[in-house]
């Protein structure tokens, strides 16, 4: 049996999980207050994506003081305040007397609380009066959002207080809040589903959807969060919106890509690879879209086939919610009963993702949460004929002489977050998150297996708080050791 984790460690996770979402001061200002903290140094209402600005110097009824001397700049020019530390702001800082920055901060200050107002104001905001049945629908999806968000709160503050609790209660209340967690991001997939059916309807009427949208599609795709868009994005991209700038036809792009939609993917990335846009890698990575796309025609029909098979599910709890990954039996044999066996065994309770990386893959299953360890043995597991699509599940291998060794799987194994058909050739794919896969977008992003990143790492990765099979073929799971003893 696995030690239970302490509700003050699972606390910090919870929170951290909440705090990700930007609009939820938004969807339920008082939240903050409830907790009584927000991200440091930030004000939750200010856009996370400085590529959105909410203050258009309209603001109604709004003034702010300057005192009895009013304004004195000093000779500063404060032209061009933005929201963040850009070079340039630095470098005009560096050339100031103390007295110049201090009034630049205060200007600043200024800024940011303004934009913080006008965010307050306008975001997902409907024009008066307007009872349309579109707008019936949003102002439906965003009110059931914002209770959804009520939820997530009140359950945290009953995490904060448990300490007294009982092991039969504290898993009652683990259970609620992967509940309330699933609750949240299925709300706020059907808002975000409502909002870009209302915006595309009329993108001069409902500008400040629009602004909204954008603001959640960059924040998102930044962080591979691209779970609950499979409605949204392909309705964004059917019409010519006012919105729609370089970045944001990149995060469309990817969006569409990581849900297998390429062919809408495939109406910006033209264009963007005509205005050189891209960096170098990515313009590689989208250039391959009728590759991607002829590898999703065949993932389709296994897919369609694994529904007529009884394959083995595993469920992983971790300290940002929860999700399930089917396995490929037929497919990946090997490779599969590793899995369950060390499940089974309890191996990979605790374990650390210790390797998140943006567009890259989810990673976990090491022994020292470093990338370096395993279970004691490795078993062998070829590329098969399943290729790597967001969700997909792979076996993490050792390299001889700068090649991947099929004889080295062990217990590590990583989630793709984007299709990575770099991957297919040499690393086997042995299953797919069927559940959850929202989850991993709020695992925290860091590379442990970088030793230089480890000696400034000072906030702990997230991790497995328990893994269970949900189901299994009626036969013995226990991987063929190459080398090494097998785990007990």
């Amino acid at each position: 049996m696995h030690r239970r984790i302490p509700s003050n460690i699972l606390f910090p996770y919870y929170v951290a999980t909440w705090l990700t979402f930007p609009w939820l001061a938004i969807a339920f200002p008082s939240c903050n207050n409830l907790l009584g903290q927000e991200p440091p140094g930030k004000n939750p209402n200010i856009s996370a994506t400085p590529m959105v600005v909410w203050n258009d110097g309209k603001l109604p009824g709004h003034h702010h003081e300057h005192g009895e001397d009013g304004h004195r700049h000093d000779a500063v020019d404060i032209s061009g305040i933005s929201l963040v530390d850009t070079t340039e702001d630095k470098r005009r800082k560096a050339s100031m007397t103390p007295e110049q920055r201090k009034e630049y901060d205060r200007q600043r200050a200024i800024v940011e609380r303004e934009e913080a107002l006008a965010r307050d104001a306008y975001f997902s905001k409907l024009p008066d009066g307007d009872t349309s049945e579109l707008a019936k629908e949003f102002s439906s999806a965003f009110a059931a959002f914002r209770y959804a968000t009520k939820e997530l709160v009140v359950t945290i503050q009953k995490f904060a207080v448990s300490d007294e609790k009982t092991d039969k209660e504290l898993d009652g209340m683990q259970a609620n809040w992967l509940s309330v967690v699933a609750n949240c991001n299925k709300a706020k997939a059907a808002w975000v589903s409502k909002a870009a059916a209302l915006y595309v309807s009329d993108p001069e009427k409902y500008g400040l959807i629009g602004k909204s949208l954008k603001e959640m599609l960059l924040f998102d795709a930044e962080r591979d969060r691209f779970d609950g868009w499979h409605d949204a994005a392909p309705r964004l991209a059917s019409v010519d919106l006012p919105i729609v700038d370089d970045n944001f036809a990149i995060a469309l792009a990817m969006t569409c890509v990581a849900n297998n939609e390429y062919e809408v993917a495939q109406t910006y990335v033209e264009g963007l690879i005509k205005k050189n846009v891209l960096p170098e890698q990515q313009q590689s990575y989208l250039g391959q879209l009728s590759l991607l796309q002829e590898s999703w025609e065949k993932e389709k029909e296994f897919r369609e086939s694994d529904l007529t098979r009884s394959n083995p599910k595993v469920e992983f709890i971790t300290s940002k919610g929860r999700f399930v990954i089917e396995l490929f039996e037929d497919d990946a044999p090997e490779a599969t009963k590793n899995i369950i066996y060390l499940v089974e065994k309890g191996f990979y309770n605790r374990k650390s993702f210790f390797r998140v990386e943006q567009h890259s893959v989810v990673q976990t299953g090491c022994e020292k949460g470093d990338g370096t360890g395993d279970a004691g043995y490795t078993f062998r597991e070829l590329a098969n004929k399943r290729k790597h699509f967001r969700g997909s599940c792979g076996i993490a291998l050792g390299s001889v002489k700068g090649a991947a060794d099929p004889d080295s799987g062990s217990s590590q194994f990583y989630i793709a977050s984007l299709p990575l058909n770099h991957l297919d050739a040499d690393y086997a794919v042995f299953g797919r998150v069927v559940e959850g896969m929202e989850t991993l977008g709020f695992l925290r992003r860091l590379n442990l297996a970088k030793e230089e990143e480890r000696k400034e790492n000072k906030t702990p990765p997230d991790f497995i708080i328990r893994a269970k099979v949900l189901n299994k073929r009626d036969h013995d799971y226990v991987p063929t050791v190459v080398r090494g003893k097998l785990y007990r």
